[in-house]
C-alpha cells in the first residue's frame, strides 16, 4: 500500500504540523482494520496513514502497551505518568541575589502620587558618592552634539522637539547645582526613525565617571519579569485576532523618587548662545539599566492594584 510517509517508523525531522482543523479534512472513507494488536490504516488525501497501540513480540499479552507519545522504556504506569508531567513542566530559572535584591526593593520603596502615577526608586547597589566626577564629560558631550546638529537641521529639529517636550511635560526641570554627590548623563543622540513613539534616544548612563565608574555600574538590573516570548507567541493561537500595542513614553510614565534627582541630571540650552542649566529628570530615563525591569514590574502592579 502506498504510504504518505513510507519511512514513517524511521525517527526524521518533522516537515510539517497540521492542526486538527485541517487534519480531520484531509481523511477519506477507506479504512482496513485487522482484529488483534494490528495497526489501524486509514486512507487520506495524502496517501495511507497508519495509527494505533502496538506490542513487541517479545512482551506477554498481559503488560502495558507502549504508546507513540512515549520516547523511552518505562517500567511501570507510575514512570510513565512521571515523564508526561515532566514533558509539561514549565522551568522557571531562578533569580539570583541581586534579582531578589532588586524585587524586594521594588516592593518597599513603591508607591503611588495623587496623580496615580508610580514613584520608585532606583535600585542602587551602592551610594552616588561612589561615583566620580562626571559634569566635564557630560559638557563635552554636548558640544560635540551641538556640532552634530548645526550641520543637520532635521536631527536638530527633532532632538530640540524631543527635550522641548521633556520640559513641557514635566519630565525634567532646571535645578541649580547643590554642591551633592551627582551623576551627570551625557547626550547620546540615537535617532529610531521606525518607531512609532519614541523615535530619539538621548542619554548616556553608561558613560564612566573621572574614577571609571559609571550611574549603570551601581544600579542593579533586576530580574525579567514579563513572560518569555515563547509563551506571548504561542497566546496569538489562542484566538483568531490579536491586538496589540505600544505604549507611549512607556518608561517616563514612571516618576523618580526625589531622593534619585540627582542621579540623573543633564546639561541643556537651547541655544550655544544662551548660558547651559543643569536640568534633572523626573521619570525612569531609557538608557539606564535598571528601567528596562521598573518599566515591566510597574504594568504589573497596576494590574495586581487596578
Amino acid at each position: 500500500m502506498e504510504l504518505a510517509d513510507p519511512g514513517f517508523n524511521v525517527p526524521q525531522r518533522i516537515d510539517l504540523l497540521l492542526g486538527a482543523q485541517v487534519f480531520m479534512k484531509i481523511f477519506l472513507m477507506e479504512q482496513r482494520i485487522r482484529l488483534g494488536l494490528y495497526p489501524v490504516l486509514q486512507k487520506t488525501q495524502l496517501g495511507w496513514i497508519v495509527s494505533g497501540e502496538f506490542r513487541n513480540q517479545d512482551e506477554k499479552a498481559t503488560s502495558f502497551p507502549q504508546h507513540g507519545f512515549f520516547t523511552r522504556q518505562c517500567n511501570s504506569i507510575n514512570d510513565q505518568l512521571q515523564m508526561f508531567w515532566e514533558l509539561e513542566e514549565i522551568n522557571t530559572p531562578a533569580w539570583s541575589t541581586e534579582e531578589r535584591e532588586c524585587e524586594e526593593h521594588f516592593i518597599a520603596n513603591t508607591s503611588r502620587d495623587n496623580q496615580g502615577h508610580f514613584v520608585v526608586k532606583l535600585p542602587l547597589k551602592q551610594e552616588l558618592s561612589t561615583l566620580g566626577e562626571s559634569r566635564s564629560t557630560a559638557f563635552h558631550r554636548l558640544q560635540r552634539l551641538e556640532r552634530r546638529l548645526s550641520s543637520d537641521k532635521q536631527l536638530h529639529d527633532e532632538y530640540h522637539h524631543f527635550l522641548d517636550e521633556y520640559h513641557k511635560l514635566g519630565h525634567m526641570q532646571p535645578v541649580p547645582s547643590t554642591g551633592q554627590p551627582t551623576y551627570f548623563l551625557p547626550h547620546h543622540a540615537v535617532f529610531k526613525q521606525d518607531s512609532t513613539t519614541t523615535k530619539t534616544r538621548v542619554f548616556d548612563a553608561s558613560c564612566k565617571t573621572s574614577n571609571n565608574i559609571s550611574l549603570n555600574d551601581i544600579l542593579r538590573v533586576g530580574p525579567v519579569v514579563q513572560q518569555d516570548l515563547c509563551t506571548i507567541v504561542l497566546r496569538f493561537r489562542t484566538r483568531e485576532i490579536a491586538f496589540i500595542a505600544d505604549i507611549n513614553k512607556m518608561y517616563r510614565q514612571v516618576r523618580i523618587h526625589p531622593n534619585n534627582y540627582d542621579c540623573q541630571l543633564i546639561l541643556w540650552h537651547d541655544s550655544p548662545a544662551d548660558p547651559i542649566q543643569e536640568y534633572q529628570l523626573n521619570t525612569v530615563t531609557y538608557g539606564t539599566s535598571s528601567a528596562p525591569y521598573l518599566a515591566t514590574r510597574y504594568l504589573q502592579k497596576l494590574a495586581d492594584d487596578e
